[in-house]
């Protein structure tokens, strides 16, 4: 009944109610089918019914030579979805599967390594055989697959290069299917893993270009920064990523908007008008969520492109006076350097950048 309700996307609470309560009273009597179902049912509806996923792991364990290839995925998938980092259930799900791997689908390799990515839990012999049937099955991936695959290599991280040679010819032979997210994310993760596929990033940009304008903030600064990080130049690329970012400025992230400036400021991109929305941007909110490293990349930039700039620098240097202890050696001396390149001079923000250096001497290279 759940699984019903949960396929159409219907959430009735007196409903997810009685069921959680049932299978807490009687956990003995969930076969795998159910205790995958459930725990599938109550992600899909966004339920994070803390007491019912501890009763369905436990089951689930003691149950998990019975669960087939999909209990398995939709299982892992379901506490990725909600969040939840179950260690014993995780482990149960990876012993099992690594010995089912090889006759998993599409699909079920790809929220595999997604879900096992998502909880951050690299179980090296489970993704090993993931990537290993992976590219057996590589033709059968969609671009969402593909994308996924990617995205979970990178983000664990699990470096295979067979695998992302694979991963690249699919995704060029199906490029045209990406959508914008799967577009970013897969060129996010290529650059994460410097992998440089000189035909994937080809087609990747083309097929961006055309949808740069279907982009949320993330994926087009996903985009630009992968582009600048596995130093791929495509001018007209960049000039409709930054089109479409200035129109949707107010809606990025402080991270989205450092990213930006960097991965312009690495090409030598020049691009005032969008440089100037992220200044616009960044003061409006003070830098009050720019972490350090968002702050010296960010004045990084704009001392790379020799765009001066004070009022952005006099509100990184108050932010930075006031969180200089949080700064790496890199974030400090990015910053130093910047203010030195552009002969900005702030008293309070060179005393405190000179004590945090002198503590961190240890840190610099």
């Amino acid at each position: 009944m759940l699984w019903s309700f949960a396929k159409l996307e219907v959430l009735d609470l007196p409903l997810v109610t009685a069921i959680s309560k049932a299978s807490l009273a009687q956990p003995d009597e969930l076969n795998s089918q159910d205790i995958a179902s459930t725990a599938w049912s109550v992600a899909r509806l966004g339920v994070r019914d803390l007491p019912l996923l501890k009763v369905l792991s436990a089951a689930a364990v003691q149950r998990i030579a019975n669960f087939n290839c999909q209990d398995l995925v939709n299982t892992a998938w379901s506490f990725a979805s909600l969040a939840v980092q179950d260690w014993p259930l995780l482990h149960a799900i990876a012993a099992c599967s690594l010995a089912k791997a090889e006759t998993f689908n599409a699909q079920e390799l790809s929220n595999t390594s997604w879900s096992f990515a998502t909880l951050t839990y690299l179980h090296q012999p489970l993704f090993q055989a993931v990537a290993a049937t992976a590219m057996e099955k590589v033709h059968d991936f969609a671009a969402q697959n593909l994308s996924n695959t990617a995205w979970a290599c990178a983000d664990i991280p699990f470096v295979d290069a067979p695998l992302f040679e694979a991963v690249a010819g699919a995704s060029v032979a199906r490029i045209r299917e990406f959508d914008a997210q799967a577009l970013s994310s897969t060129a996010w993760a290529f650059a994460k893993l410097a992998v440089k596929d000189t035909p994937f990033f080809d087609a990747m940009a083309w097929e961006a270009l055309a949808k740069a304008h279907e982009c949320m903030p993330q994926e087009l600064s996903n985009i630009a920064w992968a582009l600048a990080t596995i130093a791929v130049v495509n001018h007209p690329l960049l000039a409709e990523v930054s089109a479409s970012a200035r129109r949707l400025l107010p809606h990025f992230g402080p991270q989205e908007l450092a990213n930006m400036a960097w991965a312009f400021a690495v090409q030598l991109e020049k691009d005032e008008g969008l440089l100037d929305g992220v200044s616009l941007q960044a003061m409006a909110r003070h830098l009050a969520e720019f972490s350090p490293q968002n702050l010296a990349n960010t004045a990084w930039s704009f001392a790379t492109l020799m765009m001066i700039n004070d009022p952005l620098f006099e509100v990184i240097a108050d932010r930075a006076v006031r969180t200089i202890c949080q700064f790496g050696a890199q974030d400090l001396s990015n910053l130093a350097w910047a203010c030195a390149t552009l002969g900005y001079g702030h008293d309070p923000l060179m005393a405190v950048m000179s004590a945090a250096s002198v503590s961190k001497m240890a840190e610099f290279s």
